[in-house]
């Protein structure tokens, strides 16, 4: 089975701008992030992420309720990380990701 490796914001952020979301995707990973990370991106970003989530190369996590809460009471008690970015911790930590 493939390494799991769940993407924050900036890591999709700064592949987007620089051109190699595409070829990072080529890597011999799967690549993923959650939902609320995903709506943290602007829209021209999202639509170059969008084709790549439509063929199945990248995948969304839906982020349920009760997860969602669990993972706001983690980043009220730990103010360091975003709930964004403790969501993608909790998925790597779940899923023995990166």
């Amino acid at each position: 089975m493939k390494t799991i490796a769940i993407q924050d914001a900036n890591i999709l952020i700064d592949l987007v701008s620089v051109g190699l979301f595409a070829h990072c995707l080529s890597l011999d990973y799967q690549f993923t992030t959650t939902d609320i990370v995903l709506a943290e991106l602007h829209d021209e970003q999202v639509l170059a992420i969008e084709p790549h989530i439509n063929s199945e190369r990248f995948s969304i996590i839906d982020i349920d309720a009760d997860t969602l809460s669990e993972i706001f009471i983690a980043s009220e008690e730990d103010t360091r990380l975003s709930v964004q970015d403790w969501s993608v911790l909790f998925y790597a930590q779940k899923d023995d990701g990166l």
